[in-house]
Parts: C-alpha cells; sequence; structure tokens
C-alpha cells in the first residue's frame, strides 16, 4: 500500500459535444494523452466511485451550504485498467482549493482496511495516518456507503507547465449503493448529465486541474471558446434526485390535475 497526497485548484466547465474536437486540438499541442484507455474505447476509460454519507446526508449538506472547509470520503477504482488498485481518498476542499490524500489498496480486499480493530503495524507511517484520517472522518460523520457513481473519463496531462491537468466526463450515472461494494446493478443506473443538471446540449463536463493558477494558453482557450465555469459535483446531483424521490408526491407537484372521470360534465 502506498499513499497520493495532492494539492490543487479544479475549475469546472459544461462542454457541448460539437465543442470537444475544437478543445481536443487546442490540447494536444502542450499535451498528451492521461491515463488508461482500451483501444476500442477511443481515449475513454470508465470511473466507479463509491461514496460514503451519513444517514442525513450530512456531508452533502456541508457542499450545499457551501461551508468553507468540508470533506468528501470515497472510494475509486478505475476498471478499465487491468489490475487496478482501488484508491480511499479524502477529498478536502478549502475554500477554492483541493486537498486530496489517497490511500492505495488491492482491489479484492480494500473494504477489509475499513473495518473496525483492523491491524496496521505492518504499514507505514504515513500509510498508517493516511487510513487513520479516512476513519476518523468517517467515524465523526457516521458515514457509510450511499451511493456508487459511474463515468467515462478522457484525460489529458501538459508537457509544458508544472502541473496541468484537463478531464472530460461523459454519460455520468449513479445508483444508491450501502454495501461496501463497487459492483453496481446494471439495471439501476440513472442519469445525473442531463438538462437539469448541465444546461441545454451541454452534456460533458470539463475540468482544468493545476496547483496555483491556470496557464495563460488555458486561459486564452476557456475566454475564446465561450466557456463559464459553473460549480458541479455528480455527488450532488445524484443526491439531489434521491432526495427528490423520496419526496411525497404532493411536495413536489404544485397541482394535480383531477382524474378524468371526476371532471363534472
Amino acid at each position: 500500500m502506498r499513499v497520493e497526497n495532492l494539492t490543487r485548484y479544479e475549475f469546472k466547465y459544461a462542454v457541448r459535444p460539437d465543442q470537444l474536437d475544437e478543445i481536443r486540438s487546442v490540447l494536444l499541442r502542450r499535451c498528451v494523452a492521461d491515463g488508461f484507455s482500451p483501444a476500442p474505447k477511443n481515449g475513454w476509460y470508465s470511473v466507479d466511485t463509491l461514496y460514503f454519507d451519513s444517514s442525513d446526508w450530512r456531508i452533502f449538506q456541508a457542499a450545499e451550504r457551501g461551508a468553507l472547509i468540508r470533506n468528501k470520503l470515497r472510494v475509486r477504482i478505475y476498471p478499465d485498467s487491468p489490475g487496478s488498485v482501488v484508491k480511499l481518498e479524502v477529498k478536502q476542499r478549502i475554500a477554492d482549493k483541493t486537498l486530496k490524500t489517497s490511500t492505495l489498496a488491492a482491489a479484492e480486499n480494500w473494504s477489509d482496511w475499513l473495518q473496525a480493530g483492523r491491524d496496521y503495524s505492518a504499514l507505514s507511517s504515513e500509510t498508517r495516518q493516511s487510513l487513520d484520517t479516512f476513519l476518523t472522518l468517517q467515524r465523526s460523520a457516521g458515514a457509510f456507503p450511499r451511493v456508487l457513481i459511474r463515468y467515462q473519463r478522457q484525460a489529458f496531462r501538459s508537457i509544458v507547465d508544472d502541473y496541468v491537468r484537463v478531464t472530460f466526463d461523459r454519460e455520468m450515472c449513479f445508483q444508491r449503493q450501502e454495501r461496501y461494494s463497487l459492483d453496481g446493478d446494471p439495471c439501476r443506473w440513472r442519469a445525473v448529465d442531463d438538462e437539469i443538471s448541465l444546461g441545454r446540449l451541454s452534456h460533458l463536463l470539463m475540468e482544468v486541474k493545476f496547483r496555483e493558477r491556470p496557464p495563460v494558453w488555458i486561459a486564452d482557450m476557456i475566454l475564446r471558446m465561450g466557456l463559464i465555469r459553473q460549480g458541479f459535483s455528480k455527488y450532488g446531483a445524484a443526491v439531489r434526485r434521491i432526495q427528490a424521490d423520496a419526496k411525497p408526491l404532493w411536495d413536489s407537484v404544485p397541482s394535480l390535475l383531477p382524474a378524468p372521470w371526476a371532471v363534472a360534465r
């Protein structure tokens, strides 16, 4: 097991499908493809993420309130990559800055490391501290698996800047998942990248990730393409759908038309 630490900014933009080729042509002047993708998927690869939250959605609510400091607890795998490891992640947001700590575990037994009483003595001090942070935040929030999210990603990494990564996400979907499992039911996926979430005709999410400030060439591209930064969370969109489903019909529909047979003649 090992630990990855990353501090960066993440700016998000809704992108129309017809804009994708032009944006990629700009990126490929200074970037290379990043991440594993099978040849049949033309540069796209799957990302599956299991999000933890409390029974009253405390982590989600902190984001909805715009809390200055907030955390997400999640477990992620890249299923298209042979021998892919699982990342047990704490993603902390402080204002606009994101701090992410990932503990990499074997896919076959990742959930064992989140069980109470597990012996960590053979692990490095950094790994023990990373797992302890995840478990402490999980206990304090009363969090457990709540939502599984899947999407297709295409990623690019700059070869001329210190750290710049640009990703495109599409086919974003979710399902409720309250087991320690990254296996979803193929019949239960629901979309979260429709017009309600990302705006009319905008069905791709572009994220620009950088350490301090975006390079000038990225800023110029965004300005020329007329892209507008927005706050979009796949997890947040999924939870809002779940909460809407839980509302009584009379809370979600302002008025109900009478049944046809009840109309006075």
